[in-house]
């Protein structure tokens, strides 16, 4: 078996549903549908996969490669059109491209990965919009957002009231400090029961099965870890215990 995302999503998702099931997933951010990608798995499976990537390079890779239904736009909170900076100088750079208002703040953030960048102009649609095209389903079972810092934009266009997803996992490279994401979808409903790397999975605070008080209090703990070892430097180690760590201590080493 393959599993390709970056710290272990997919081989937890395949544990969470039957083997024989075949439900729905999105991932916004997809990138070239391979590399990280935290769906390619369940695809493989015999899930229906939506796939959305702004980045023109991107999309038509995920178009040769991927069964998946191909949204090339960005995710907002309106539609309209919106300025990408594309990360360029290394495989994968574009994994660190920006989606910015501001294009000197943009370039700013991607030289400091030591990249240089290219903008470019790219249509932006909400994620009702996007579902409601690709003709998804109440129930979403998955939805993977990352993308790069745009995540609350991206959560506005998406009425979670309507789709119903089961599970979302959200990138927070925040080391936990900045608890936006958390507290709106607190308000929708939505609590954290897990986290690996830099996401975090949520869950209906009504799902049993995964909003448990065990599970809150494991989340918690994890990134109390993850934490105390940003702020202390040198027991960096000790948050090898949390799921996907590693990458995470070798990526605060290197700031």
């Amino acid at each position: 078996m393959t599993y390709y995302s970056q710290f272990g999503e997919d081989r937890i998702l395949e544990t969470m549903f039957a083997p024989d099931y075949r439900g729905q997933c999105v991932e916004v951010g997809a990138n070239d549908g391979v590399y990280g990608s935290t769906t390619l798995r369940l695809e493989q499976l015999g899930w229906s996969t939506v796939l959305v990537e702004p980045n023109p390079a991107l999309a038509a890779k995920l178009r040769q490669e991927r069964k998946a239904q191909v949204f090339e736009c960005a995710a907002s909170d309106q539609a309209g059109t919106a300025t990408l900076h594309i990360a360029e100088g290394a495989p994968h750079a574009d994994g660190v491209s920006l989606l910015a208002t501001n294009e000197a703040s943009a370039a700013k953030k991607i030289a400091r990965f030591g990249f240089e960048s290219r903008p470019i102009d790219v249509a932006v649609r909400t994620m009702d919009s996007i579902l409601a095209e690709a003709k998804a389903t109440p129930g979403i079972d998955f939805i993977s957002i990352d993308v790069e810092g745009h995540e609350m934009s991206a959560l506005r266009g998406l009425d979670l009231d309507r789709w119903i997803p089961t599970i979302l996992l959200i990138e927070d490279n925040s080391e936990g400090t900045d608890l936006t994401v958390r507290r709106y979808l607190a308000g929708k409903g939505y609590v954290p029961f897990r986290r690996t790397g830099v996401n975090d999975w949520y869950a209906r605070e009504d799902n049993h099965d995964l909003a448990s008080t065990d599970a809150l209090s494991d989340y918690q703990r994890a990134t109390d870890d993850i934490r105390r070892a940003y702020r202390r430097g040198a027991p960096l180690r000790l948050a090898r215990k949390v799921p996907g760590a590693t990458m995470i201590v070798r990526w605060l080493r290197g700031r």
